[in-house]
C-alpha cells in the first residue's frame, strides 16, 4: 500500500579507545494519513548500536545490533575479519532475525544465516 512517509536518523560515532569505535543511531519514520490497516504504527522508532574492535593488526571483531522500539523485532549481526595477506581478507559472519512474522526482521526469524566473504582490495 503506497504511504507518504518522512524518515529521520541521528547518530553519534565514537571512539573510547584508540582501536575501538562505536556507533549508536535512532532513527524513526512518520507515516502522514497513515491507515489503520496496516502493520506499521504511525510512527515507528528504532536503534541501531555497531562496536567495532581491532583485536591485533590483521584480525578485527564487530557487532551490530538493529531493533525496532515499537515491537520485539531485531537483527544481531557479529562478524568477524581477518587480513591474512597485504590486500587480501576473509570475513566470516552471522546474521541473527528475531520478531514478530510481520516485523522487518522477525519475516526472517526463520531463516537466520551464516556467510563468509573472501577480498582482494587493490
Amino acid at each position: 500500500m503506497k504511504q507518504n512517509t518522512f524518515d529521520w536518523v541521528v547518530g553519534l560515532d565514537f571512539n573510547p579507545e584508540a582501536d575501538t569505535r562505536v556507533n549508536t543511531q535512532f532513527f524513526q519514520r512518520i507515516h502522514f494519513d497513515h491507515d489503520p490497516n496496516i502493520v506499521p504504527d504511525r510512527v515507528e522508532n528504532g536503534f541501531s548500536l555497531l562496536v567495532n574492535h581491532k583485536l591485533s593488526d590483521t584480525l578485527e571483531a564487530e557487532a551490530m545490533l538493529v531493533s525496532s522500539l515499537n515491537r520485539s523485532d531485531w537483527m544481531f549481526r557479529p562478524k568477524l575479519s581477518w587480513g591474512f595477506e597485504r590486500n587480501w581478507r576473509i570475513l566470516f559472519g552471522v546474521d541473527i532475525f528475531s520478531g514478530p512474522p510481520t516485523g522487518i526482521f522477525g519475516q526472517f526469524d526463520d531463516k537466520d544465516r551464516v556467510y563468509t566473504e573472501v577480498r582482494r582490495d587493490f
